[in-house]
């Protein structure tokens, strides 16, 4: 078969038009994806940031605001000694309270280290001393079927954060008996879904009527989705989807 000088031109055009196409292609892709990773290097200084922030502001709580207070409660103590006022032991016992919670809440808010302990241990722990604290049974589902070591660090801390808090409204607000607090991954999200058995809510309340304003600042920092599901008498669940 003889191929014209016609059909060879035509072979060059199309062979320049696809390579073309293909480098115009493969330069979208590539700026695209040059974008979505800026956009994460971003998102995640911010988170890192707001964490470094936390872990200072827990530090300053836990070295002057306690210290002070421990120093109060000691001198308190030490003048009851000498005078038996009943109401030096009641300002003491106040002092006393202050520094715990002083203490309990440098403890939270210290930077999570993930190469000393892993997130499964961190839920672990946090669930076990809620369940404890609040009076409540919490179960943790698929927690074994995520590889966390895969997941960034700050989804991780946010999402530990997130269910601090959520528990905490659950405490407050819910009177609930039951908590589930289920994980699962998929190609683009990892997700965290809290569900309790208490009073349930009108979801047409704004999220600060419920304490959530929080939550969502967290889950927006992440470029994530929250969602809600509840009615009155029919228990909460908050669904929470991080891109991964």
């Amino acid at each position: 078969m003889v191929i014209t000088n016609q059909q060879k031109k035509s072979t060059i055009l199309y062979t320049a038009l696809g390579s073309s196409l293909l480098l115009i292609f493969g330069g979208v892709f590539l700026f695209k994806t040059r974008q979505k990773s800026q956009k994460q290097e971003l998102i995640i200084e911010k988170l890192e940031a707001k964490e470094n922030e936390r872990n200072r502001l827990a530090g300053n709580v836990h070295d002057s605001l306690a210290g002070s207070l421990r120093t109060a409660m000691i001198r308190v103590d030490n003048l009851n000694k000498e005078l038996k006022n009943d109401a030096l032991y009641e300002v003491g016992d106040t002092i006393e309270l202050a520094y715990n919670k002083a203490r309990t809440i440098s403890k939270e808010y210290q930077k999570l280290n993930f190469d000393t302990i892993t997130f499964k241990n961190y839920i672990k722990s946090l669930l076990f001393e809620r369940q404890e604290l609040y009076q409540i049974t919490i179960d943790d589902v698929g927690i074994d079927t995520v590889d966390w070591k895969t997941i960034n660090t700050e989804i991780k801390t946010e999402f530990y954060r997130i269910l601090q808090e959520a528990l905490l409204n659950i405490h407050k607000h819910a009177n609930a008996k039951n908590v589930t607090v289920a994980f699962s991954l998929d190609k683009k999200n990892v997700q965290m879904n809290i569900k309790d058995d208490g009073l349930g809510m009108d979801i047409s309340e704004s999220f600060e009527s419920v304490g959530l304003s929080n939550i969502q600042s967290r889950i927006e920092d992440l470029n994530g989705k929250l969602k809600i599901d509840s009615s009155p008498n029919n228990g909460f669940e908050l669904m929470v989807f991080i891109p991964v």
